[in-house]
């Protein structure tokens, strides 16, 4: 029986991306507590990283889907 895994997924986007989408939104954080909140964040180890700066919602997709499928068969093992 496989075990189960998990995969971090880390999503990013450079400041001005993130102020722009802060300021769509209905509650807007506070500047000073957004460039707390983005300098805080620690990258995970061994994470499947989306900048979504460059990357559409597809293309995200994409990748995760694939991290995950590759994940899938490095844990296959056949019975011998």
């Amino acid at each position: 029986m496989a075990s189960a895994t998990s995969r971090s997924v880390r999503v990013v986007c450079g400041m001005s991306t993130a102020e722009r989408r802060n300021a769509s939104r209905r509650d807007v954080v506070p500047r000073e507590r957004l460039k707390g909140i983005y300098a805080s964040f620690e990258e995970p180890l061994n994470a499947v990283r989306i900048d979504t700066d460059v990357r559409s919602a597809e293309e995200s997709a994409a990748i995760i889907l694939a991290a995950t499928k590759s994940e899938r068969k490095e844990g296959e093992h056949t019975a011998g």
